[in-house]
């Protein structure tokens, strides 16, 4: 067997070349396993539970009103109520309050009292106007029978009056 120096560094070089390429595949897969087998401690997990929270019908209601499917949406019915005074004599701000019957009670109502879902918005001297969102009701005061209606004349029977000198008979 006749081998030449030649063979031999060619044969030296490539069991080199083999061992490095053996030597970096060890690494890398000793790396690559290493890593995998760390990864469930210091990464994050891959999901994490996100408590969902339940819509409320009320919300849910009103973003499908406000979706005007079947129409043009109807104005809300305003409150039946009887004005029966307005105290805001000389107040340009609807400062105040008025009387009014409510449900066959009296009420004071000043501004930003509700009533029946509706807010009183401003008082003036002739009635007051009631609010709920873009919606606004005037209700004005009633009018009250003249004092003539109520005070029979002087030709009618009218029961005498009491005497004021003080004498008690």
């Amino acid at each position: 067997m006749n081998m030449s120096p030649n063979f031999l560094s060619t044969l030296d070089s490539a069991s080199s070349l083999g061992l490095v390429l053996f030597s970096c595949c060890l690494y890398g897969g000793a790396a690559v396993w290493i890593g995998a087998h760390l990864a469930g401690w210091l990464a994050p997990p891959p999901w994490q539970a996100v408590a969902w929270s339940e819509p409320t019908t009320d919300a849910a209601a009103e973003r499908i009103a406000a979706a005007h499917w079947f129409g043009a949406p109807r104005p809300p019915v305003p409150p039946s109520l009887q004005l029966s005074g307005v105290f805001a004599v000389g107040k340009p701000d609807g400062a105040g309050f008025a009387i009014a019957e409510v449900g066959g009670r009296l009420q004071w109502l000043a501004a930003g009292t509700e009533v029946d879902g509706w807010q009183v918005a401003h008082i003036a001297a002739d009635g007051i106007e009631l609010a709920r969102g873009p919606y606004r009701h005037f209700y004005p005061l009633s009018m009250l029978p003249a004092a003539s209606d109520i005070i029979p004349d002087a030709s009618g029977d009218m029961p005498p009056l009491p005497d004021s000198s003080g004498d008690a008979s």
